[in-house]
């Protein structure tokens, strides 16, 4: 019986250090009128290139404002920008251990933006 607990606590020991990562790279990418990756991932890359964000402008008696960029490794652009709440309110929960997905028009407005995270996401690693 002591060999099977043993056994157990070795096990559920072995399993406990490391917890889930997600499979999706950091890496930025830009592809058409989406862009996405880990606001971490572009921080903790090679290149110096690679970034991925969101900013939210407010003024008195204007309607908030979100602007989101995305480069590539291959240093491909693009952003996108609305005063929509429902993007605004989206693009406010972006933090630095997000995995940031947007996507426009082509004038350039945002049609969705979204921002994952949880304990499974990249974080940045110290310069």
């Amino acid at each position: 019986m002591k060999k099977l607990w043993l056994a157990l606590v070795v096990t559920l020991a072995g399993s406990a250090y490391a917890g889930q990562h997600m499979g999706i790279g950091g890496e930025v990418t830009v592809n058409g009128t989406v862009a996405q990756g880990s606001l971490s991932g572009a921080y903790n890359s090679a290149d110096t290139t690679q970034q991925i964000g969101c900013m939210l402008y407010g003024t008195p008696g204007s309607p908030a404002y979100a602007v989101c960029w995305a480069t590539d490794a291959k240093n491909v652009h693009m952003y996108c920008e609305s005063d929509d709440p429902a993007v605004v309110q989206a693009a406010a929960t972006v933090s630095n251990a997000s995995y940031l997905i947007f996507i426009r028009d082509k004038a350039g407005q945002c049609l969705s933006v979204s921002a994952y995270g949880d304990s499974t996401t990249d974080l940045k690693r110290p310069q």
